[in-house]
Parts: C-alpha cells; structure tokens; sequence
C-alpha cells in the first residue's frame, strides 16, 4: 500500500511542477497613463506580476534624461518609481513610456508631464520712441489667454486683441498726446486662468533734439523711466544695473552691499546687458552730452527755479538755446528736456553728495583707468561736460534712444 501511496505523490509532484513550468507569466497595472504637473515630483507605479519582471523608459519626443527610474528590476509584486525633473516648457507638455516586461508579456504605461502653467510676454514693458505708433508684443501661453487695458488708458492707449490661445502677437497703439511736455502711463494685463503679468506702457517720454531721441526722465528701476521729468530716478554705478536710492534733497549714508572705492575694473564701455534703460533706449556718450547742453561760451540749457517754472524741483531745461529754456515750464519744455537737481553717491564712501546740482552719468571713460566722464550743472549756470568721476560713484542715467 505504501508503496501505491509513493507512486500518487510522485504523480503529483510530476504534475505540480509541470503547471509551474508551463504558467503563464501576466503584468497588472493601475492604469494605463499618468499626468503629472511641471513641478519636480516622484511618481510610484503599483505593478502586479507572478514573474520578475523589468523597466524601462522610452522618450517621446526629442528631449530624454528626465525621468531617473528606480528600481528597473521587481521580482513579483511591486513598485517602479519615477523621479521626474522639473518642466519649464509654457508652450508644449513631454511625455514618455516606462515599458514593463516580463518573459513574453509586456506593459506600457505613458506618463504625461504638463508644460508649466505661465504666461509670457516680450518685451516685458515699452517706453515708446515716437509720438505715435503700432509695437507687437509676442505672447507665449500654453492655454488661452485675455488681454485687458487700465480704464484710464482710453484715448491714447489701444491693443488690437483681447483674447487669444497659445504663442500669438498683440499690437499695441498708441495716439499722439497733447503736447511734447505731456507723458503718460498706462498697465496692459495679460492673464491666463489664475496666473497674470502686466507690462507698462511709457508714452510722451521721447524728445527729438538735432539727430538724437532723448528721454524726458531718468531712469528709475531697471528698464523703466521715473514717473515724470521732474522725478529725480534712481542712481547707477558704471556698467551696473543695479539701482541705488536717490535720497534727494536729503544727504544719505552708503547703502548697504554697495562696493565703493577706487578700481579699474576693465570696462571699456557700458555693456548692454547692464544698461538700465528700457530696451530699445542706451546711455548716451560724453559727446552726445556735450552736443545737448552746448559749449560755455554758447550754452544750450537754462537753469529753472521750481517757484516759477512749475516743475517741483530746480534744474535745467537742456538742449534748446538758453533764451528759449529761460522761458521753459513744466507743461511747456519748448522741445528741450529737464534734467532735475540730483546729486550723486560718492565713490569712496558712498553717501549722497551734491544734492545742489543737476547730473548725468555717461557711459565714457577716458581711457583705461578707474573713471567715467560725467556731466554736473550748477543753479549759478556753472557746468562741466567734461568732469571725471570714479566708476564705483553713482549717478543719475538719462537714456538715448537707440
């Protein structure tokens, strides 16, 4: 009897082994796709298998290396996971395939990384060069998006679309204003779902004088003019474009992180990448300034008093013969600019110094030293358009347009 007993169990070990043998491997997954934001993120893909199986990643699309997988191995059970790089593509989402194999069976599993949520516009704010004109700003979105004007725009300012889907151009217009003394600012919105950027629109900034475009204003932020002719603007070190305080009328200590003292620091010229003007404006040369006030013995500006010339502070009206800017004001400049009383920062210490004249930085050096040219005027109609002053000093900037 034992012996019968034997040859059962062999028979069904036989058996039990074979069907191990022949059992079909299968792969179960979740799902079939996964969509994941442009954030950084670690996505893990639950994998069912009676098998080992392996992974891999096969890119659609040109970009590759963005998704590290680990493991790429599982034997039975378990979970592939996928660290996925950041995306900051707005225009298109990437995808890729981790494909699952397991003896003759296969799984693929797509994964879908969303083109980051923004909204894009170049240029990101324009100070207009003409007294009127048509300029296209290029709108980069991945979804649609609205473009809405400030209420207090109408008349001058107009755009020639409020909607659109995707990369697309909105011209924007503006009308000649009422004078060349008169300036405007208007903020065109363009929002996409809850993300917005808003571009400021200068106008009446320009002045012709002889061959040249001047602006009317300093420079206040980086690509941005002063609020007005008369708003003394930031203050800016050579080829810098970082923004110091204009403490005017008011003497001020060094700010802090601003380097001051004396050094050569192999500047040839204002690079443009550190231009602060708004795009499509430059600092102007010595001999441009030279040409804009005039000689000493034929001056071309006029000192102003704020009591008469209704401007809120002192300076000069610049660029028209003295006889006509004597007579200038605020709301009538006479075709010339007002450069107001400033002052400067120090190059050793840094402290706002000479808050009694009127400045402007150029972007010359004479020659290879530690010093740029710069121009200062006097309420006395004293002037210089040939002072030096150490790079590391401070001064207003008055733009050309380019």
């Amino acid at each position: 009897m034992k012996h019968f007993y034997d040859i059962v169990l062999t028979a069904l070990l036989i058996t039990t082994m074979s069907c191990q043998k022949t059992a079909a491997p299968y792969i179960s997954v979740g799902q079939d796709t996964y969509e994941v934001q442009s954030e950084s993120v670690e996505l893990n893909i639950p994998v069912k298998c009676n098998v080992s199986s392996s992974a891999s990643i096969e890119y659609e699309g040109e970009e590759s290396g963005w998704i590290f997988l680990l493991p790429s191995v599982l034997y039975g059970d378990g979970v592939y996971s996928l660290w996925i790089d950041e995306y900051n593509d707005v225009l298109e989402d990437r995808s890729a395939i981790l494909k699952i194999t397991a003896g003759s069976e296969s799984k693929e599993v797509r994964v879908v990384q969303f083109s980051r949520n923004s909204i894009g516009i170049s240029p990101m704010n324009l100070a207009t060069k003409t007294a009127s004109g048509t300029f296209p700003v290029e709108v980069a979105c991945s979804k649609s998006w609205t473009v809405s004007l400030d209420k207090d725009c109408s008349g001058w300012l107009a755009v020639d679309k409020t909607q659109g889907e995707g990369v697309g151009t909105v011209n924007v217009s503006v009308e000649a204003l009422q004078n060349d003394s008169e300036t405007k600012t208007g903020h065109i919105t363009f929002t996409s779902g809850d993300l917005s950027v808003q571009m400021v629109v200068q106008h009446g900034y320009a002045q012709q004088i002889g061959n040249l475009v001047w602006a009317k204003a300093n420079v206040g932020e980086p690509g941005m003019f002063a609020s007005s002719p008369d708003d003394v603007g930031m203050l800016y070190q050579y080829n810098s474009r970082v923004a110091w305080p204009n403490s005017y009328p008011e003497t001020s200590p060094c700010p802090e992180g601003m380097v001051v003292g004396q050094t050569d620091n192999g500047y040839t010229d204002w690079s443009r990448e550190n231009d602060p003007c708004p795009e499509g404006w430059r600092i102007p040369s010595i001999e441009e300034i030279r040409t804009l006030v005039g000689l000493q013995d034929d001056k071309k500006f006029y000192w102003l008093a704020s009591e008469t010339s209704g401007f809120k502070i002192p300076g000069v009206v610049a660029g028209i013969d003295d006889v006509d800017a004597a007579t200038a004001t605020s709301v009538d400049m006479k075709g010339g600019i007002f450069i107001p009383q400033s002052g400067n920062r120090d190059r050793d210490t840094g402290e706002q110094l000479n808050t009694w004249s009127a400045t402007m930085t150029s972007r010359t050096r004479p020659g290879q030293n530690w010093d740029m040219y710069i121009l200062w005027i006097d309420s006395s109609d004293s002037f210089s358009a040939d002072a030096i002053n150490g790079n590391l000093s401070a001064y207003p900037v008055r733009c050309v347009a380019e």
